[in-house]
């Protein structure tokens, strides 16, 4: 009899500059250059905004996080060279801390350069056809999908909702390790992580 293999799914949110995660989660008042560090106190990993990481050092992004921290960078419009080269910038100075790059649909001209220019980092967009590249939106995706999904919730969903939504995105990939990414209010990422030890993948 085979084992099945062991799977691992986190959750993260698509800023830590969220105002629905500051104020459920940040103490009161809180500076927004303790922000990072407070989100990074709850999660594992974040969906980096545009405007979050456009400018950004990734050096200070580092010195106060866990090891066990993850950046993905999301791209939501077509690059210019400037775009690139900082974004370029950005993932050397990331290193083994970045997840992949995500590519929003307006930004899915760029992704053969983007693969050109960072061979070795993982590239997932929201468009495209089936396979490891492709990031799971909800069930409405094509099959096999890679190891990263993104879905939107403008309010908090039902028990069975949430869960309809994680045993979809299990189902659409085999990963080992695989995120999900929720646009949601702050309640639901509790949910969605008890959700997961039930599957037994949190």
């Amino acid at each position: 009899m085979t084992t099945p293999p062991i799977r691992t799914l986190t959750f993260g949110a698509l800023s830590w500059n969220d105002p629905r995660l500051i104020q459920a989660l940040y103490p009161e008042d809180t500076p927004p250059d303790w922000h990072l560090s407070c989100y990074a106190s709850h999660f594992d990993t974040v969906l980096v905004a545009e405007a979050d990481w456009r400018g950004a050092d990734p050096v200070v992004w580092l010195e106060s996080l866990p090891s066990q921290f993850w950046f993905y960078l999301r791209v939501e419009a077509p690059l210019d060279e400037a775009g690139l080269a900082q974004l370029v910038s950005l993932v050397e100075g990331l290193g083994d801390r970045l997840g992949g790059v995500v590519l929003d649909a307006p930004a899915a001209s760029v992704e053969a350069t983007l693969r050109a220019r960072l061979p070795a980092v993982p590239v997932f967009t929201v468009t495209g056809p089936a396979g490891p590249g492709r990031v799971w939106t909800g069930p409405d995706s094509p099959c096999p999908c890679g190891m990263v999904g993104w879905l939107r919730f403008e309010v908090r969903p039902t028990p069975r909702e949430l869960r309809a939504a994680v045993e979809g995105f299990l189902a659409c990939q085999e990963e080992p390790w695989c995120v999900l990414f929720l646009d949601a209010p702050a309640e639901t990422f509790e949910d969605a992580r008890v959700i997961g030890q039930l599957f037994g993948v949190c």
